[in-house]
């Protein structure tokens, strides 16, 4: 859940001018969120890549020959069924630290989650502006 502190920042930014809380207060209750986490949810999904397969054409041994992919596990997110990442290496780290082939389902998760709480936060930023925009009920 995003909280009434989090939807005033991404507000201000959104709109680049301070949104005062009870404004924000007065939008943050009208929000479903849950509606919005579980469509956010629903958009993305990770698989584990074979390394044997293309990937947009591309032949598995080029991807494994890239200068980031060091060993280790690779998996690949789809949001709204569009391949948006291709990840080879341990995401949110310097460097190209390989993915152990142990963790991968726990580390890709964790990722489509962080994915998730972003789009999250974009729905609910755009639905509150609406609501601004349409001033007081």
């Amino acid at each position: 859940m995003i909280s009434l502190e989090q939807l005033q920042a991404g507000l201000s930014i959104s709109l680049g001018e301070e949104i005062a809380l009870n404004d924000t207060a007065l939008v943050y209750i009208q929000i479903d969120q849950p509606a919005i986490e579980s469509m956010a949810q629903s958009r993305i999904r990770w698989e584990e890549w074979d390394k044997k397969s293309s990937i947009n054409g591309v032949a598995a041994q080029q991807i494994l020959t890239r200068p980031d992919y060091s060993g280790g596990g690779i998996y690949l997110i789809f949001v709204d069924d569009t391949l948006t990442f291709l990840q080879p290496h341990m995401p949110g780290e310097e460097g190209t630290a390989p993915i152990p082939q142990d963790q991968l389902a726990e580390i890709a998760g964790l990722h489509v989650a962080e994915i998730v709480r972003d789009l999250v936060m974009e729905a609910i930023v755009i639905k509150a502006r609406s609501l601004l925009d349409k001033g007081p009920s």
